[in-house]
């Protein structure tokens, strides 16, 4: 603020606001936003432990489970090569290049390949 708006009573410094910590269907805290999205599986398209459970909740007409919390913890138990797997085959191959370009050695290895070719 310079010294001619300081003093002036319209001029007040924003106050910033606390992140809110959320909770989610775990009971866990987070900051931020979370996504929220839909499965579009036929249910002869899941595991065969997760067609026995949708089956067993419906046959016993078990009441007050969520089956949207059950797929969440699922998709938490996922082990991590799979996502990183996941997002190497969706990265477009140009956009890996781009970002290996900006290391430097790497840009110079790819130079001097490509010097050899001509």
């Amino acid at each position: 603020m310079d010294e001619l708006t300081k003093n002036d009573p319209g001029t007040k410094p924003k106050k910033r606001r606390q992140p809110r910590v959320e909770r989610d269907i775990f009971g866990n805290e987070y900051l931020g936003a979370k996504t929220v999205f839909t499965l579009n599986l036929a249910v002869d398209q899941l595991p065969d432990g997760a067609q026995r459970l949708i089956s067993l909740a419906s046959s016993l007409q078990m009441t007050g489970y969520d089956l949207a919390l059950v797929f969440s913890e699922a998709l938490l138990m996922v082990d991590t090569a799979f996502w990183e797997r996941k997002m190497e085959d969706l990265t477009p191959f140009e956009w890996t290049l781009h970002e290996a370009l900006k290391d430097e050695a790497f840009r110079k290895v790819v130079a001097a390949y490509l010097d050899e070719r001509r």
